[in-house]
């Protein structure tokens, strides 16, 4: 007798969204407005005099009086919500390199703690070519111009726990598990349903654009890219720990009781 598997009812939480169903919605998008604008240049400009080195620029040395607020609704979208934000029209045309850094580590500082990106403990990353082989194994794609498959990083909110790659790199390891034929059948499954239109959201990158993704609920990447010589990408990257602590939900994800997660 073949057993039955019972199917499992659908997930019924904010961040169980359709890519198809938001496409057409901007509802997903904060475009800052003058005011809050203005509020971000008036912090730099308290940073620019006081002069501290920027992992000495905490949330009290960037004061966002009005802003705040809409930052801790951001990260309640994170936390309990859809699990990304896209916030939009930071005039980084008009602010030097270090500027831009300043702002965005401001930002990020009232979302949550900056964690390590990399062995030589990096804050905050420089997603760019840098003319690196990205066949090589011992190369982190995000230094390339190479697509990156879907995946998440290692820590709350964006930045490298699941990601494919890495996983089949691990291979050329003689001490590594060998991958079963069912765990490359998952792996490829995992693959078709995010490379789905009707699963994922595609988004177009502006300068200025602060994208804050949740990667305890979602998988991101990139297609590849050709550089404008006169103009290249050039990315900063948070990996954030978030203040607030994660809402639980009820029954948990796929009947399993979450975690409260703290910082």
């Amino acid at each position: 007798m073949t057993a039955t598997v019972p199917v499992k009812p659908p997930l019924e939480v904010p961040a169980a969204w359709l890519g198809s169903e938001l496409a057409g919605r901007p509802d997903w998008i904060h475009e800052l407005s003058g005011p809050e604008i203005a509020e971000l240049d008036a912090a730099l400009e308290q940073v620019r005099d006081r002069g501290p080195a920027l992992h000495d620029i905490d949330r009290s040395a960037f004061p966002l009086p009005t802003l705040a607020p809409t930052i801790d609704s951001w990260a309640e979208e994170l936390d309990a919500g859809r699990g990304f934000v896209l916030v939009r029209g930071l005039p980084v045309h008009r602010y030097t390199g270090a500027e831009a850094s300043v702002v965005y580590w401001g930002v990020g500082q009232h979302l949550g703690v900056p964690v390590s990106q990399n062995t030589a403990g990096d804050l905050l990353g420089h997603v760019r070519d840098t003319g690196a082989d990205p066949s090589d194994p011992s190369v982190r794609l995000y230094r390339t111009r190479a697509a990156q498959p879907y995946h998440t990083d290692g820590s709350d909110v964006v930045g490298l726990l699941y990601i494919r790659f890495y996983i089949e790199q691990a291979q050329r390891h003689q001490d590594v598990p060998r991958l079963t034929p069912r765990q490359v059948e998952l792996l490829d499954l995992i693959d078709e349903i995010a490379a789905s239109p009707r699963f994922h959201l595609d988004m177009e990158f502006l300068p200025g654009d602060m994208q804050w993704l949740s990667n305890a609920v979602i998988l991101h990447g990139r297609t590849a890219y050709e550089d404008d010589p006169g103009a290249p990408r050039h990315l900063l990257r948070l990996w954030l720990t978030l203040h607030r602590h994660a809402h639980p939900v009820d029954g948990g994800i796929g009947g399993i009781p979450t975690k409260e997660i703290s910082s």
